[in-house]
């Protein structure tokens, strides 16, 4: 819709006024993940290289698809590259389309690829049954469909309550009930966490441990962007588990303001203070 010509600019603009270098601009289709993430990698390392530091990174996650956003976290700190990672994320509200009076909640189209994401990929032993924690959200058959054709032995659900605005919960917990009946998936198997909360998310999964040593642990992320934040500090933190993303046919151009509120997550490696 022409808005991609006014928004980079203005960020091209700002990124030459605080760097001595030019910005490296990394070009490539939203849903080739595979190959963006090979070009992504590649520029990381050479800064990466280039400065006897481990380095300091600000990653704006608003904006960011989740598996790039994930995946440069957790190469990062596994590789050792970085030794500080902030986050940035700022708030939307979703607008009612112009030709219905619903919201537009569908940002994705046409079926889900899921994969895993770099750096995130866990561990899996084939004797073991099958284990997904779901992060949800708006998109809830596709969330069913790509929970089926997983096929787990069980299911956990983090859920978005509080929402970033009242009215998206009902909307969650209506497009996730099928989800919910059909897995049988008890009250004290779905963990409640502001959306907009990847720490509380992150601390909410450590205290009540829901994964099993008898399983191969799985996250999904089908919720929002601090949700998925949260589900990769906790795989990073026990080592094992494989965060997996879902991969679109195509995106959808979705009618988001900012609300007003922001969130900053700031991520140490205390490892490399020892």
């Amino acid at each position: 819709n022409n808005l991609r010509d006014k928004h980079d600019s203005k960020i091209i603009e700002f990124l030459r006024a605080i760097t001595h270098n030019n910005p490296v601009i990394v070009k490539g289709h939203s849903v080739d993940v595979e190959g963006m993430w090979i070009s992504i990698l590649k520029e990381l390392l050479v800064v990466a290289q280039s400065i006897p530091n481990p380095l300091n990174i600000l990653l704006d996650l608003s904006t960011c698809p989740r598996y790039y956003a994930l995946a440069i976290i957790a190469t990062c700190l596994k590789r050792g590259l970085a030794s500080n990672i902030t986050v940035f994320y700022s708030e939307g509200i979703y607008h009612k389309s112009k030709d219905e009076e619903v919201l537009e909640y569908s940002f994705t189209k046409g079926k889900w690829r899921t994969v895993p994401i770099p750096s995130l990929d866990g561990s899996c032993d084939p004797e073991k049954k099958k284990y997904f924690l779901v992060s949800v959200g708006f998109e809830g058959i596709k969330t069913i469909r790509a929970v089926h054709k997983a096929d787990p032995d069980r299911i956990s659900i983090l859920f978005p309550d509080p929402g970033i605005n009242p009215s998206y919960i009902a909307i969650a917990e209506e497009q996730n009930q099928e989800l919910i009946d059909e897995f049988m998936v008890p009250e004290d198997q779905i963990i409640r966490v502001h959306a907009g909360d990847a720490i509380g998310a992150w601390k909410s999964l450590s205290m009540k441990k829901l994964e099993r040593p008898n399983e191969n642990i799985h996250y999904l992320c089908c919720g929002s962007k601090p949700h998925a934040l949260g589900l990769a500090l906790r795989s990073i933190s026990l080592g094992y588990p494989t965060v997996l993303y879902n991969v679109p046919e195509g995106h959808s151009v979705t009618d988001v303001s900012p609300s007003g509120n922001y969130w900053r997550y700031d991520i140490t490696d205390l490892s490399s203070l020892a």
